[in-house]
């Protein structure tokens, strides 16, 4: 395993034998009109496995879920033509909100961690065994509850959004991406 697995993005490229067209129409068919942010979940359409658009060999999408989670990966594609067969490039990331919202939770949350370690270096033959030291290891505690919470919540979304994706589109993951799925 390595520290880019954890990050919550994920990129990959899958072949299939449909043609730009009709990868357009498949996905423009099982995908409901975007709601407005931030507002309370609505019945979703029929049928329709995400919220999103399709324009030209591009498109981006968000997979419909009944419960809620922040860290649901937003599906940007894009669709070539490459040897007689259609690549399409897809990059997973959660919405830019949550994006910039953890970033400054994990920033300042490393920041309490380094001045906890340096006051623990300076001040150390103030420090007793026991429960006066336990406050030091909450900001640790956090740091890593924040780092899981992310990828765990972003990576089991990001699966079900590739198979579903794949499943639609009659994909093939090719090359370094098709050990990852």
């Amino acid at each position: 395993m390595n520290l880019k697995s954890l990050l919550p993005f994920e990129q990959y490229t899958f072949v299939t034998k449909l043609s730009i067209p009709e990868i357009g129409k498949r996905i423009a068919d099982s995908t409901a009109p975007r709601t407005r942010a931030f507002s309370f979940p609505e019945r979703p359409a029929a049928g329709k496995l995400f919220t999103g658009s399709v324009s030209g060999n591009q498109f981006e999408l968000a997979r419909i879920i009944q419960y809620r989670n922040s860290f649901l990966p937003v599906i940007k594609g894009e669709m070539n033509t490459y040897l007689g067969k259609t690549e399409v490039s897809v990059r997973q990331a959660p919405a830019l909100p949550v994006l910039v919202f953890m970033g400054m939770w994990m920033g300042i949350v490393s920041l309490v961690c380094i001045g906890m370690l340096s006051y623990g270096v300076t001040h150390l033959h103030l420090l007793k065994p026991g429960l006066t030291i336990m406050p030091f290891f909450v900001p640790f505690i956090m740091w890593i509850g924040g780092a899981a919470m992310v990828s765990i919540g972003f990576k089991s979304e990001s699966g079900k959004a590739k198979k579903l994706l794949l499943e639609l589109l009659e994909g093939e993951v090719t090359g370094k991406d098709a050990k990852a799925y």
